[in-house]
């Protein structure tokens, strides 16, 4: 097996028909998918799947050329074509209610063997509120660099807003040398805690044109942050006398200046350093 091929997922598309209802779709395959698979799912009735290659040639489940294997489930409710060497261009779909008698739901996705890969990391992956991240992104075919390409991050943010990104490989952006095909930007807007979804998305000309996507998140974590000065501790008398054995009362407020509680808090107190010999004698 070749290391450098990689599965991808060209297309996750669902919706609904009527009876006597059809679905359009269109999706670009670029020459370097080796093998391409188009699915359909459905629950009742009868739908029926049909390609129209760049050519302009009908595939149906008529179909006798041998680099097409056609294939439908029983009692019918998946349907699926498998190509080898899939002709580079924009295909189209048709799914057509053939004998449904109430609205169904569908599902369409495409799927296939590739060397041109998108693959996305966010370094750290987990981080404090108002602190960046950077969003790195590969883009290759095979070992090979695929540079002068389009790369935009559109990022989701946990109250359900939206960014977006640009990433470069200008070697000005995080994204190490230029024109290596790795694409970067630095992300800063970061203040809520909660999950932060990165939809990435390349376009770009190379090898007569390619779409490619990636999906990836990043944490906000919020803890707990305490402190103490000085002013916050309260030593009852607050001298005595040398020679003389006397009790001093602590007093001392302890400040959680971060943005979650803190529970199970543990307050110990030492006679000097803790970290440098220091005795523990209260908590």
């Amino acid at each position: 097996q070749n290391e450098n091929i990689s599965i991808y997922l060209y297309a996750l598309l669902n919706g609904a028909l009527n009876p006597g209802e059809s679905a359009i779709y269109y999706i670009n395959i670029d020459n370097s998918t080796s093998q391409i698979s188009f699915t359909s799912i459905w629950t009742n009735g009868t739908m029926g799947l049909s390609l129209v290659n760049p050519n302009g040639e009908v595939i149906n489940s008529s179909v006798t050329n041998p680099s097409i294997i056609y294939f439908i489930d029983q009692p019918g409710l998946i349907e699926n074509f498998f190509i080898q060497n899939p002709i580079p261009g924009l295909w189209t779909m048709y799914l057509n209610a053939t004998n449904i008698i109430n609205q169904e739901d569908y599902l369409l996705f495409i799927v296939g063997n590739t060397t041109l890969s998108l693959k996305t990391l966010i370094n750290p992956s987990i981080i404090n509120p108002a602190q960046s991240v950077i969003i790195n992104a590969s883009l290759f075919d095979a070992n090979i660099a695929v540079v002068n390409s389009s790369i935009i991050a559109e990022i989701f943010r946990p109250d359900n807003s939206t960014d977006i990104v640009n990433l470069h490989d200008d070697g000005l952006h995080n994204d190490g040398l230029a024109n290596d095909g790795v694409y970067a930007n630095s992300y800063n807007n970061t203040g809520q805690s909660g999950i932060y979804i990165i939809n990435v998305n390349a376009t770009g000309s190379y090898n007569g044109g390619f779409i490619r996507f990636d999906i990836t998140n990043f944490f906000v974590e919020t803890f707990p942050d305490l402190e103490i000065k000085d002013s916050d501790l309260i030593l009852t008398p607050p001298q005595i006398i040398p020679g003389q054995n006397q009790t001093i009362n602590i007093i001392a407020t302890i400040r959680n200046i971060g943005q979650i509680d803190a529970n199970n808090v543990s307050i110990n107190f030492y006679d000097l350093d803790p970290m440098n010999g220091g005795i523990l004698f209260s908590n």
